[in-house]
């Protein structure tokens, strides 16, 4: 997980933690420890929703989501 290259992305889409949060209904405290990756990992229908919220390529869901 790439979590400076979601918040590009998010940012570029004007976005914030909150108002992704609340896209993929679930609490902020959850989204960002998804993010940061403490313990928790997004699953693959809310990186479907993040791909479709913001028309991601297939290079950029790489980047974000497979590479460490």
């Amino acid at each position: 997980m790439n979590a400076v290259e979601l918040k590009k992305v998010m940012l570029d889409n004007g976005d914030n933690n909150r108002s992704l949060a609340e896209f993929l209904n679930m609490k902020q405290s959850t989204f960002s420890s998804k993010l940061h990756e403490n313990g928790a990992a997004f699953r693959k229908s809310e990186i479907q929703q993040i791909v479709n919220r913001y028309n991601l390529n297939a290079e950029q869901i790489k980047t974000i989501f497979f590479n460490q």
